[in-house]
């Protein structure tokens, strides 16, 4: 039945990340790809910029921007859609160049830590190679697998956007449960 009124496009929430290919040159003109992870909200969770010469993460200006619109950006001309698999693939190729696993005594070891952030606010935090953050009020910190924060969502996101301003953490072996 025709009403005479034009439908509404409804877009539907989305749950699921989002990952975008861009084909550019980078800073020094040479090929570059750089790739994200888009939350849901338009949150840039992990980037990172693949050249010649190596991989480079996101900086924190990147990170701590507001949120970009993936939509947007899958059309334009010298970007792609792409689906997780691949970005993981990808990632895990290069995370071994990510500077932070310098600031980890052993990456390939778990460790418990803390960070004090700009307040004051000491938060207690896990490194855990295998990803899985074993209870005890850890949420994982935003862009990493195997950074952990004991803290609500807000202080987890505060602790991601510190750590790129090279607060001390102090690290020590974890301790093995009983």
């Amino acid at each position: 039945m025709d009403t005479g009124v034009e439908p509404i496009p409804i877009r539907l929430a989305e749950t699921a990340p989002r990952y975008v290919r861009v084909y550019l040159g980078s800073r020094s003109d040479e090929p570059a790809i750089t790739l994200y992870e888009i939350a849901p909200g338009g949150v840039v969770d992990r980037m990172v910029e693949i050249r010649a010469t190596g991989a480079r993460f996101a900086p924190e200006d990147v990170l701590m921007l507001g949120t970009v619109d993936a939509e947007a950006m899958v059309r334009h001309p010298a970007a792609e859609a792409f689906d997780a698999a691949a970005f993981e693939d990808l990632w895990r190729e290069v995370r071994p160049e990510r500077a932070f696993r310098g600031r980890v005594p052993d990456p390939d070891t778990p460790w418990e830590g803390t960070v004090q952030l700009a307040d004051g606010t000491v938060v207690p935090m896990r490194w855990l190679p295998d990803g899985a953050p074993g209870g005890g009020g850890y949420r994982r910190v935003r862009g990493f697998d195997e950074l952990f924060a004991r803290a609500d969502e807000k202080v987890a996101e505060r602790v991601y956007r510190a750590i790129f301003l090279d607060p001390s953490i102090v690290w020590h072996p974890l301790a093995k449960a009983a």
